[in-house]
C-alpha cells in the first residue's frame, strides 16, 4: 500500500517502525480540491470579469464590431485554462498532504505551494469534530478537525482531510493517546510536549 492511499473503504494507518501512518483517500480528496478550487475561481471569475464585460456586450458597437462574442470567448477561455491549472494544483495538494503519529505527536503536514506543519502532542487533543459538507459527501470523504488544549480560538489547531472512516481513527488515536500517557508514566517521566 502507498503512503497516504487506502485500498479499501477503511482508513488505514501503518506502522514503520516508531512512526505510524495515517492513509487517506487521495482521489477522495484530489476530487474535493478540485471542486473547492474551481468553484472559487468560477466565483472570482464572475464577480470580477463579467462586470467588466457586460457593458461592451450592450454596446451598439459591440453587435456591428463582434466585440461581444470576444469578450464572451475569452472569458470561457479563461474559465477553461484556470480549469487545466486548478486541475494540476489540486492534485499536487492532494498529494502534498501527510498524517503521522511519531512518539505521542501528530504530525500533519499540508501544501506545497504555502507549507504548514504541524506537530500537536497527542496529550493535548481535547476534541475530534467530524465534518462532512455537501462537497465532500459526493467525494465520499470526511475532514477531522483537532481541538488542542489552551488553544484559546474556536479554529482547529489542525484539519485532516480525506478520512474515510473518521470513528476508527478517532478512536485509535485516543488509544495511541493512552498507551503513550502510559507508558511515559510507567518509565517514570513526566510528558514532554
Amino acid at each position: 500500500m502507498q503512503y497516504g492511499q487506502s485500498s479499501d473503504t477503511r482508513t488505514q494507518t501503518q506502522n514503520t517502525g516508531e512512526k505510524w501512518k495515517i492513509s487517506f483517500d487521495i482521489h477522495s480528496v484530489s476530487s474535493y480540491l478540485f471542486w473547492r478550487n474551481l468553484g472559487l475561481f468560477i466565483l472570482i471569475v464572475l464577480f470580477c470579469g463579467f462586470p467588466v464585460a457586460l457593458p461592451g456586450l450592450f454596446s451598439p458597437f459591440a453587435s456591428a464590431s463582434g466585440a461581444g462574442i470576444w469578450l464572451v470567448l475569452g472569458i470561457l477561455g479563461v474559465l477553461v485554462v484556470g480549469g487545466i491549472i486548478i486541475l494540476v494544483v489540486s492534485s499536487y495538494q492532494a498529494h502534498a498532504l501527510r498524517y503521522e503519529l511519531d512518539r505521542g505527536v501528530l504530525r500533519v503536514n499540508q501544501g506545497f505551494v504555502f507549507l504548514s506543519r504541524k506537530a500537536i502532542p497527542l496529550d493535548r487533543i481535547t476534541d475530534f469534530t467530524f465534518v462532512q459538507g455537501p462537497l465532500m459527501q459526493a467525494c465520499g470523504m470526511w475532514a477531522i478537525r483537532i481541538q488542542t488544549a489552551g488553544q484559546g480560538t474556536p479554529m482547529p489547531e489542525a484539519t485532516l482531510y480525506g478520512i474515510t472512516d473518521p470513528e476508527h481513527i478517532r478512536e485509535w488515536l485516543l488509544a495511541q493517546r493512552d498507551a503513550w500517557v502510559r507508558s511515559r508514566n510507567r518509565d517514570g517521566r513526566a510528558f514532554e510536549s
